[in-house]
């Protein structure tokens, strides 16, 4: 079963906090922004579940998670404020 996940938030604490909780538990990658994120869902792909903030700059998680669908289609997309 594929256990990672990517969280992808412009806030770096956000970011440590998601690899720290769940550290052991899961393959957690994190990225800085929607480029980055794709990137890694490209790169380090496919990911059971992409978790996105919703304001971030440049590429909302909106926007970001349309992306993602077409990308990877059969991967759970999460949003949260």
């Amino acid at each position: 079963m594929n256990q990672k996940i990517l969280f992808v938030d412009d806030e770096p604490a956000a970011l440590c906090l998601y690899r720290q909780t769940l550290k052991g538990e899961f393959d957690i990658s994190t990225a800085a922004g929607g480029g980055d994120g794709l990137a890694l869902l490209r790169n380090l792909g496919p990911f059971a579940i992409v978790i996105s903030n919703m304001q971030m700059p440049g590429m909302d998680g909106v926007q970001f998670l349309k992306r993602v669908r077409q990308v990877a289609p059969n991967t759970v997309r999460l949003l949260y404020y």
